[in-house]
């Protein structure tokens, strides 16, 4: 991978999961990573070990479901001079992974709204600004496949159905300021928070039906990651890069 030294990333929910990963992969490339996530101690911890490794790296205390909280990544972004870069992984999974609709507490669907879609469209807002200063920039938004339609996950899944949604647009009215907006869409990948809401049995069946028949981990979404992030991207948006070891076409 190419360096990019002199860019800066934000990253939601980068203190850990895909978030971490992702914040580590973007440093390791050269660019100055502002590591944004409700776990303030996590994310200091995260910005702590990317700088022990030659990295750029700051935390923010950012909790996505909260307006007054994304004034504080406002003022980091202005800290480092603006942004180049926006990953949105900052995301809620459902607690009740079946049962009937009328079973499904509503409550729960606006928590998991206000963190994946909301979120997401809080975060694009602090950012945009000083893409648009600098010129442009990648946003890179986490969708999922769970949004074709969740056999176990109904509120995530209509979450990230929605983030589709907005991902395209947000291509749409962004384009002709240089600002990109693609989506990855991962399938089943193992992260904490993934393992917790998906049973074993579930990740067996899904194997059995992927033509790579593995379980997907956070570094096999870093190719899709540097690609929708590049600077020569210019051309490339409104689009929603599926990473699932072949479940869809399946």
């Amino acid at each position: 991978m190419a360096r990019r030294d002199g860019r800066v990333a934000v990253v939601t929910g980068g203190a850990r999961g895909l978030g971490r990963r992702f914040a580590d992969h973007l440093a390791a490339g050269g660019d100055t990573v502002v590591v944004a996530d409700r776990d303030e101690a996590g994310a200091r911890r995260a910005a702590s070990v990317i700088r022990r490794s030659g990295g750029s790296a700051l935390p923010c205390a950012l909790d996505v479901a909260d307006e007054r909280s994304v004034e504080r990544l406002e003022r980091a972004v202005a800290a480092v001079g603006g942004a180049d870069v926006l990953v949105t992984c900052a995301g809620a999974y459902d607690t009740l992974g079946q049962g009937r609709v009328e079973d499904l507490p509503p409550g729960e669907l606006d928590h998991v709204v206000a963190v994946d879609v909301t979120g997401t469209w809080r975060a694009v807002r602090a950012c945009v600004p000083s893409m648009r200063a600098r010129g442009g920039g990648r946003i890179v938004t986490l969708a999922s496949v769970a949004a074709w339609g969740s056999a176990t996950m109904p509120q995530y899944g209509t979450a990230k159905a929605a983030v589709v949604g907005l991902t395209r647009w947000l291509a749409r009215h962004l384009g002709d300021e240089g600002i990109t907006v693609n989506a990855i869409a991962p399938g089943p990948v193992t992260t904490a928070a993934a393992e917790r809401a998906i049973a074993p049995a579930r990740w067996e069946r899904l194997r059995q039906v992927q033509a790579v028949p593995r379980t997907g981990t956070p570094a096999d979404l870093l190719g899709a990651l540097t690609l929708l992030s590049d600077p020569g991207g210019g051309f490339l948006t409104g689009q929603v890069l599926v990473v699932d070891g072949g479940v869809v076409a399946a």
